[in-house]
């Protein structure tokens, strides 16, 4: 056997021996490796068909069921809002005061304490408040004389303010000054008619309880003088100050100033009122009086008395109804209150007495 005879032998053999079955499987079965990744891919031992390669006669597996994710991914939060941030302005850098303003600085805080001392002085004896001094506190009548010395004093200190301030703030500030010291003088000139008025109308209500119409009609007509007094107080302060000046002195607030004008103008419009309800009252006392007299007197004659008590019951509840609207007019401002209420009480006692003599 020549060479190349017994090589060809050999690869016969060897080809006939792969295509041997190993595990029992009918002959010519081919056998290929599970799939990796690609199921086309088959052993690199199996041989090649010629032709196409026919595909898998199984059939292909069914599609996996959607399963829910047992632990699903929660909802994402919504962003939480975002604050607003409003970047203020750096306030400026202090700086160091010069020498005139120091000095400036220095007056301006002794004029504010001797405004300080004014209201002391005003406030003397009542309180701390301005409005603690009221229609009814006639010992301010004796302490005026010590309000007008710290008014003077205070004077000479704001004045000097005003010329040594040394920039645009402080002359602000002693231009305030100015407006409070003014409105201090003018609420101690107003203050004084309205005690002394309320000195007028408590005589009043003293000679009405008496019988004594004459000294209610004199006491109307003085209180009508002061009122002048009272007006003009009244209109200066409001021509010379405002709220916002008391932002220079430490002894008025924004408040109290308000309420002791308030104070002022309710009661100066409650003696408005009341001229015409006194003399109404002082008539109704003058007819009582003539029906006492008749109803008891030497010369007694009924049918006067009956006549006179009816004047008199009709003019006093007339002025009682005036004193219920006076007093709604003034509202909670107003000082003149107890008086007021005062008045009332009487007007019906005497209202009382003119009806016994016409029953």
């Amino acid at each position: 056997m020549n060479r190349r005879g017994f090589v060809g032998l050999l690869g016969l053999f060897a080809g006939c021996s792969a295509r041997l079955p190993l595990d029992g499987s009918e002959r010519g079965s081919v056998r290929t490796r599970e799939p990796v990744s690609n199921a086309n891919v088959v052993d690199a031992t199996t041989p090649t068909p010629s032709g196409p390669v026919p595909g898998p006669t199984s059939e292909p597996d069914p599609e996996p069921e959607s399963v829910p994710d047992p632990d699903p991914d929660p909802e994402p939060e919504p962003p939480e809002p975002v604050e607003e941030v409003i970047v203020e302005d750096e306030p400026a850098p202090e700086r160091d005061l010069t020498d005139r303003e120091v000095r400036g600085l220095e007056t301006l805080r002794n004029a504010d304490r001797k405004i300080t001392a004014v209201v002391r002085a005003f406030t003397d004896g009542y309180g701390t408040e301005l409005t603690d001094v009221t229609a009814t506190s006639v010992g301010f009548l004796r302490s005026e004389y010590d309000v007008r010395l710290a008014l003077a004093a205070a004077q000479k200190d704001y004045v000097k303010a005003g010329q040594r301030a040394a920039n645009a703030e402080q002359e602000t500030s002693a231009a305030q000054l100015v407006a409070c010291w003014q409105f201090l003088r003018h609420a101690t000139g107003t203050q004084v008619a309205v005690v002394e008025a309320y000195e007028h109308l408590a005589s009043a209500l003293a000679d009405f309880e008496r019988d004594f119409h004459e000294g209610g009609v004199g006491a109307a007509d003085e209180i009508r003088t002061l009122l002048t007094a009272a007006d003009r107080g009244l209109a200066d302060i409001r021509a010379v100050s405002t709220v916002d000046d008391t932002a220079a002195v430490s002894a008025i607030s924004a408040e109290e100033y308000e309420a002791k004008v308030a104070q002022f103008e309710a009661d100066v419009g409650a003696y408005h009122d009341l001229d015409g309800t006194v003399r109404e009252f002082a008539e109704g006392i003058k007819w009582l009086r003539r029906a006492k007299a008749y109803d008891t007197g030497a010369d007694r004659n009924v049918q006067k008395a009956r006549d006179a008590a009816k004047d008199a019951r009709d003019a006093l509840r007339s002025a009682r109804r005036s004193v219920d609207g006076v007093r709604s007019r003034a509202g909670d401002d107003t000082s003149l209150t107890p008086i007021l209420l005062a008045f009332r009480e009487l007007a019906s006692a005497k209202t009382g007495e003119a009806t016994e003599i016409l029953d």
